[in-house]
């Protein structure tokens, strides 16, 4: 059997790579394996021509030469936006047929990745992910997929998520994992710099209205219950002014992001906030030292004016005089009497 020397391998390289830089050449040899394909379709290897392919793919990619190699081949041809872009329109015009799919899926079936294929698999999703390029890249390419797809796929996929429930035996592994990443105080960081990102990207590109829906289900779905000193207000309010005052600090209520703690359910536009001294106050003392109750309460008061709400802010350490409280939600019933007269 002929085997060609080195040189004219190197010959017969030169010559292939100058053919393959042609355009034209390029275009011509993909249509000659389109008709290739064609002419093969349904066609398949014998269990014997498939062993012996497989081990001369072994062999050859068993030299490190030879995969840097292809490694750079690929990355010479793959890299280039025209080719992603054909290749991808390839790809998804072979997934449009019911039997390709199904192919691959009989293909996968039973097929075991061993543990060391599934650590470099890992390691490698891991470096690529690390950054936010990437990370931004895929997240629009998965929007521009899913706003291409129609309704009924979009319904088709909520229907097949719903009920859907994690083995426990995942759970561990993915609880496992997320406390092992966490306990890197690097780690903590920079997911915190992640989300931050993320969440602010989002908050700005939404509008009003949006975020303020988006608040109220968060709210819900936290099923949020009244604290103590907010219990203790409720009793009061149900006391002096029965079937007048709802809770709604859960965000069943939202006004442009902020949630009241109660409002006027008798046809009158009036809310109270009731506010902690610690988390209104003593926290934005940090930044503003000078910061006083009067200043948080002309600010919130202003900013629900804005929509229409009259507020009357009541702080918890005030409750630890009951008569006082009931006084000014007296006058505070009072005044928006007068402004509805």
């Amino acid at each position: 059997m002929y085997h060609p020397t080195k040189e004219t391998k190197k010959k017969m390289s030169q010559v292939a790579k100058r053919r393959w830089e042609s355009p034209e050449f390029r275009n011509k040899m993909s249509d000659v394996m389109d008709r290739l394909r064609e002419i093969n379709l349904g066609r398949t290897h014998t269990a014997e021509s498939k062993e012996k392919m497989s081990q001369a793919h072994k062999i050859y990619c068993s030299s490190p030469q030879a995969r840097e190699k292809m490694r750079q081949i690929a990355k010479k041809y793959c890299d280039t936006p025209e080719h992603k872009e054909k290749l991808s329109r390839a790809l998804r015009k072979y997934f449009e047929s019911p039997e390709a799919r199904e192919k691959l899926r009989r293909n996968h079936l039973g097929r075991r990745v061993s543990l060391a294929t599934k650590k470099k698999q890992s390691q490698a999703s891991r470096k690529h992910w690390e950054s936010l390029e990437v990370r931004e890249e895929m997240s629009q390419l998965q929007k521009k997929h899913w706003e291409s797809q129609s309704p009924e796929y979009k319904e088709q996929i909520r229907q097949s998520r719903i009920g859907r429930k994690r083995l426990p035996e995942s759970k561990g592994k993915m609880s496992q994992a997320a406390k092992k990443r966490y306990e890197s105080i690097e780690e903590r960081e920079k997911q915190s710099e992640i989300m931050k990102q993320v969440m602010r990207k989002y908050w700005d590109n939404i509008t009003p209205a949006k975020k303020s829906e988006t608040l109220r289900k968060m709210r819900l779905a936290c099923h949020i219950k009244p604290n103590k000193p907010e219990t203790f207000l409720m009793e009061l309010l149900e006391t002096a002014y029965p079937n007048e005052w709802k809770y709604v600090g859960n965000g069943e209520v939202m006004v442009c992001g902020r949630s009241p703690d109660f409002i006027n359910i008798n046809g009158r536009k009036a809310a109270i906030l009731l506010h902690g001294v610690y988390w209104h106050l003593e926290i934005h003392r940090k930044g503003n030292p000078n910061l006083t109750k009067k200043q948080v309460e002309n600010d919130d008061i202003a900013f629900y004016k804005t929509y229409g709400w009259n507020t009357l802010i009541v702080w918890d350490d005030e409750l630890r005089e009951p008569e006082k409280v009931l006084t000014r939600l007296e006058q505070f019933s009072h005044s928006k009497v007068r402004q509805n007269s």
